[in-house]
This record gives C-alpha cells, sequence and structure tokens, in this order.
C-alpha cells in the first residue's frame, strides 16, 4: 500500500514552474513533476487541492518577489559598477518606477471570473497581468491580475497608493490621464510618458507650438521643448524627441503603412515624421534629468513589451494559459511563469558575461581579459527573444534537478556561442542598466 508523503512547498513550487516550462501545466503534469522531483507519487486530488487553496496564490507570489530580489541582490554584487551607479542615480531618485501589463487568454470556463472580450460565440475569459517595479532595485511594487476589461487607462490611479516623493514613474500613453499626472506631482514625485496622438501642445506662455513641423524640417538629433500639455495647458513639463536609428525607422513606417492599410487607410506626413523619433514628456527639470538621458531611460521601459512578448511567444505563455483549470490555480501558475522568466533572464545575463569573455580571449593582456568580466559596457548576447526559448531547457533541467551545475555551465556555454552567430548583436541586461544608470 503507498504510504502519501508531505508536498513540501518549495516542490511543489519547482513543479509548477517545470510545467509551466513545458506548456503542459494541468494537475496530472504537475504531479508527474512532483514524483521526478521528491521520488514520491503524489496524486492529481493532492495537487488540485494544493494548488485550489485561498492562500497557494499569496505563497506562489511571495515566491516571486523572493526570486527578484534576489536575482538583483547577486547582479549588484557580482558588479561594483552597478552597483556605485545605482547609488548614484538614487541621488536624484527615490525610486524609478516602471509599469505596464500584458493581457493573457484564458479557457472560457473562468469566464466568469476573469471577464474578456463578448462575440458572436459568448464571452471569452482574459486576465490582463500588471506590473510595476523598481529600476533601482529590481523589486517589484505591485502585480495585479485583473479582468481584461479593466484597462490600462481604468487602472491609472491605482499604483498612487505607492507612489512616493522624489521617485520617477515611468508609463506607456496607454495609461495617459492628466489627472493623474497631476496627481502624481502633487505627491512630489515625477513623471515619464509618451503622449497620446493629438494631444494639444502648448509652449510655456500658451501659444500652439507645431513641434512635428519643426522634427520634420530639422537635421538635428535630439531637441528639447519647454511645454503646456492639454486643451487649457493642464500640466506642464518638457517635451524631448530623440532621433531613432535609420533602419528601425524604416521598420515603424512598415508597420505603420500596413496597419493603416488594414483599415482602409493611409499615413499622414506627420505620422510618417515621427516614426524617425521617440517622443517623450517629462515634469522633470533638465538639470536632474537632461534630455538625453531622458530619452534614454524612457528606451528602457521598452525592455518591459519585449520581455512580455518574449513570455508569449518564447516561453508559451498562450498555451498553458488556455487549459482549463480553477481560479486559484491560474494565478498560481501565472506567477510562475513570472518567476521562470526572471530565472531567464539572470541567464540571460550570464550568456552575456560568456559572449564577452569569449570575445576576448585572443587578447594577449590577461589583465585586460579579466576586466572584461566585471565591465558591463561591453557586454553583449543574443536578443532577448531567442535567448527565452533557448534557455528554457536549461531551466528545466535545473528546477527538475536533471541537470549538475556543472552540466548547465557547460550547456550555456554552448548556447553563448551559438549566440555570438547571430548577425544583430544586442545589449544584455547588464548592459542596458549600465547604459540607463551611466
Amino acid at each position: 500500500m503507498r504510504r502519501p508523503r508531505k508536498i513540501w512547498p518549495d516542490d511543489i513550487l519547482r513543479a509548477v514552474v517545470c510545467a509551466v516550462a513545458e506548456a503542459t501545466p494541468c494537475f496530472r503534469s504537475v504531479a508527474a513533476k512532483l514524483g521526478e522531483i521528491t521520488e514520491a507519487s503524489p496524486s492529481r486530488q493532492a495537487v488540485f487541492e494544493r494548488l485550489s487553496h485561498e492562500a497557494a496564490p499569496d505563497f506562489f507570489w511571495g515566491a516571486l518577489l523572493e526570486v527578484l530580489a534576489g536575482q538583483w541582490r547577486r547582479a549588484r554584487s557580482m558588479d561594483s559598477g552597478l552597483d556605485r551607479l545605482a547609488a548614484k542615480l538614487a541621488g536624484h531618485f527615490g525610486r524609478i518606477i516602471v509599469e505596464d501589463s500584458s493581457v493573457v487568454p484564458l479557457h472560457a470556463s473562468l469566464a466568469g471570473t476573469y471577464r474578456g472580450s463578448v462575440n458572436q460565440f459568448g464571452e471569452g475569459a482574459s486576465l490582463r497581468l500588471r506590473w510595476a517595479f523598481d529600476l533601482l532595485t529590481g523589486g517589484a511594487l505591485d502585480t495585479e491580475l485583473r479582468h481584461w476589461r479593466e484597462n490600462d487607462q481604468s487602472t491609472a490611479f491605482d499604483l498612487l497608493d505607492h507612489v512616493r516623493e522624489r521617485d520617477l514613474v515611468l508609463r506607456d500613453m496607454g495609461y495617459f490621464s492628466f489627472e493623474c499626472l497631476q496627481e502624481i506631482e502633487f505627491r512630489g514625485a515625477w513623471w515619464l510618458t509618451r503622449l497620446p496622438e493629438g494631444t494639444l501642445v502648448a509652449d510655456a506662455d500658451g501659444q500652439p507650438l507645431d513641434w512635428i513641423s519643426s522634427l520634420r524640417r530639422s537635421g538635428a538629433s535630439l531637441h528639447e521643448w519647454e511645454v503646456r500639455v492639454g486643451k487649457n495647458g493642464e500640466v506642464r513639463g518638457r517635451l524631448v524627441a530623440a532621433r531613432i536609428d535609420p533602419a528601425k525607422a524604416a521598420e515603424r513606417r512598415r508597420e505603420l503603412r500596413e496597419s493603416l492599410r488594414l483599415k482602409g487607410r493611409v499615413p499622414t506626413a506627420d505620422q510618417l515624421a515621427l516614426c524617425d523619433w521617440v517622443v517623450v514628456c517629462t515634469n522633470t527639470p533638465a538639470e536632474v534629468l537632461p534630455a538625453a538621458e531622458t530619452a534614454q531611460l524612457y528606451r528602457g521601459r521598452w525592455m518591459v513589451e519585449i520581455f512580455f512578448k518574449g513570455l508569449k511567444s518564447g516561453q508559451a505563455l498562450e498555451v498553458w494559459s488556455r487549459h482549463r483549470t480553477n481560479a486559484n490555480a491560474v494565478l498560481c501558475m501565472a506567477y510562475s511563469h513570472l518567476t521562470l522568466a526572471v530565472l531567464s533572464l539572470n541567464l540571460w545575463r550570464v550568456l552575456g558575461r560568456i559572449v564577452s569573455l569569449d570575445e576576448g580571449s585572443e587578447s594577449a593582456d590577461e589583465d585586460a581579459r579579466q576586466a572584461r568580466r566585471y565591465d558591463t559596457s561591453e557586454l553583449r548576447t543574443v536578443g532577448m527573444l531567442m535567448a527565452l526559448p533557448l534557455l528554457m531547457g536549461t531551466l528545466r533541467g535545473l528546477l527538475s534537478r536533471k541537470l549538475t551545475r556543472r552540466e548547465a555551465a557547460k550547456k550555456l556555454c554552448n548556447d553563448a556561442r551559438y549566440s555570438i552567430q547571430e548577425k544583430r548583436k544586442r545589449p544584455s541586461l547588464d548592459a542596458m542598466i549600465f547604459a540607463l544608470l551611466a
């Protein structure tokens, strides 16, 4: 007769993360993963009872927080330069809060709990994952799983409960709200955002500012204006425009033409001109955050969008999320997937260091080669969208204890050699953070 064995929390956490990594997060699959990890034979019902418990999502959320904090502490302890730069920027800002969200489709059986879109076939189920974190510490401030119908703008004020004096809030224009920006400023904090198309912009004296025409005629790479934004000049700040790479601008124009073609429209001259620029608005003083650094900092927010895209396309987020399950279990799996993604970013960082060392191996100066180990500005690796699926096998092996540390390191070295062959090298996470904090 089989004797039941206790299922420890850390074991079930690893089992769920492994099941999510393989896009098979059903209770039977989690039970099988538990059996591989613990050499026990837990039943499907035992897994169901634990993941359906009302306290289960809080446990998985707590685990995600620990992973986030641990990864960032490790990054700063390994890199004295990064630690000094973070401390320097902290002299200007208490925190740099980045907020974004993504929609995850769910099984239709959850439509009563997580309401999605409605069509001729009925009501679907979707989950909006909203994540806010501090760029300086890597710690999450707020993450909520909401109905799909609760869009970004409807949740724009929710972050205000966490905003403190000297914080800088980075958001996409989906959260844009004059009242919210005014409230952030009232709290003694700063904001940095894009402006929705058609937003009225005036100069400091309240006169209409035709800044798009200025960009079309300009040959410069950077522009800055003191502006009042809104019909009645509701907010004051600086409008910053930075020219982007020509290849990226051409790609943006192609995407714009294609999206408008599907709607039976053609782009205007102003829309095509704006494809060459990153345009943001902020209330931070120029002496605190100069124009060039303002645009550079906002580009860092794009990494969050790439991160969410990588979860969906590279790590099969939308595959497992469509499985039939209950409301608490789907939260556990969502937090597990975020944990998996954070661990992937850590291995992505390791890839960057391996590539950096390999590229410097031909140097006869061993001291210079050792210096590269700690120079994050030199780190480059494969792009994030390619790296996330590339690292899944290594993570599964480590979490399920099928790979030793030595075997995992060998596999990472092989992945790094493959990464070097990629023609379009992208900055690693360390290099990105170094550039933002420099």
